[in-house]
């Protein structure tokens, strides 16, 4: 049975999938369906080590990615989690699909399990999010930076997570938020009439963010911060843990 309703002002639940390796397909394809039914997102980890893609193909004779794509499971409210051996034929497949990859570097790495093909998936024009699995560490600036330095110690060169601008901070803080957001399905992520004010407020005095610019401030965040420099964090308009500490009055 799939409990997927509000459970509460700051929560939601919805179905989620481990590994075709963990569940039959016919099992996945039903849940899969019931998400859609209800209007609910459906995640479901995917070809994060060898030996599952590996296993898929002696049952069924593809990848997983690709056993998905086959079953009609993939649609533009499914995330795909780790992908870490997904190839680019499937990921261009997968995107042109609607789906969305969910990247945790901190658990990929923290279990040896590899290193994404980050350029595939961005070129594919699957959204990327972050999340944390093991929850080995909490500390999505920490997730959001191994994207990025992963990447550059693969390939030994500098900006791999970048825009048209050549902005590494932005499309990294997209992914922390707007992809985010839309991969759990919540009307969030950016700060607009009407979205959900899901925020985190972080101590611009505090010594990690000592002296920097407003416009140096998203990388900062990035590659400078972690949890101890956050202040606050709001979910739904209500502050569930401190809030934005108060600005000094002018003359004070």
């Amino acid at each position: 049975r799939i409990d997927a309703l509000l459970t509460g002002p700051s929560e939601t639940v919805v179905p989620i999938v481990h590994s075709t390796r963990a569940v039959p397909i016919d099992r996945i394809r039903r849940v899969a369906e019931e998400a859609r039914r209800r209007g609910k997102v459906f995640h479901i980890h995917l070809e994060e080590v060898v030996a599952e893609i590996e296993a898929c193909r002696v049952v069924h004779g593809c990848t997983p990615m690709r056993l998905l794509l086959e079953h009609g499971v993939v649609d533009r409210r499914t995330t795909a989690v780790h992908c870490t051996h997904s190839t680019a034929e499937d990921l261009a497949d997968f995107a042109r699909a609607g789906g969305g990859v969910c990247l945790c570097p901190n658990t990929e790495g923290n279990l040896g399990d590899g290193i994404p093909d980050l350029d595939a998936i961005r070129t594919a024009g699957a959204a990327v999010s972050i999340g944390t699995d093991l929850n080995s560490r909490i500390s999505p600036m920490e997730d959001l930076r191994w994207i990025e330095y992963v990447q550059r110690i693969r390939h030994r060169k500098r900006g791999s997570m970048v825009d048209s601008e050549g902005d590494v901070a932005s499309p990294l803080l997209a992914a922390a938020t707007r992809n985010g957001a839309a991969s759990l399905g919540v009307d969030a992520g950016s700060i607009e009439t009407g979205r959900l004010a899901d925020l985190a407020a972080f101590d611009l005095a505090h010594r990690t963010l000592d002296a920097v610019d407003d416009r140096s401030l998203p990388a900062a965040l990035v590659f400078g911060t972690g949890p101890e420099a956050m202040c606050g964090t709001c979910v739904g308009g209500r502050w569930l843990r401190g809030g934005p500490p108060p600005r000094a009055e002018s003359g004070r």
